[in-house]
């Protein structure tokens, strides 16, 4: 099961949360999608502990409609940029999400209930 982390810097004074660090068991890469809770707890950047890991892009996120409080990594385009570098997937230990972009991707989502009265009208 994948743990998240959201590692926060201060800005201006004001804790500004930086990324997003997920941690999983290996098991976790047989799947297409990997859905992480978006509830971490914060701890300080320079607590962040380096270990081999992936940036996650936008174009890697998703979002599931029954899974309303989860971010979803589409692990198939993170095997293909990993093994068009020559990297084991197995070595990795971690993805590092840009916490902009999981703002973005939730933005995105449709609200149903207005495209549906949209629709009807």
């Amino acid at each position: 099961m994948a743990n998240a982390t959201v590692y926060f810097d201060y800005h201006e004074g004001v804790k500004v949360p930086i990324w997003y660090v997920v941690e999983f068991d290996t098991e976790d890469l047989y799947q297409e999608y990997l859905y992480i809770p978006i509830k971490a707890p914060f701890q300080p950047l320079l607590e962040f502990e380096e270990k081999i890991g992936i940036s996650i892009l936008l174009s890697d996120l998703t979002v599931h409609e029954a899974m309303p409080n989860h971010i979803g990594i589409y692990l198939d385009n993170i095997k293909n940029r990993v093994e068009e570098h020559g990297i084991d997937l197995f070595e990795i230990k971690q993805f590092i999400i840009q916490m902009a972009d999981i703002e973005d991707v939730l933005l995105m989502r449709p609200n149903r209930s207005f495209l549906m009265e949209g629709w009807e009208k």
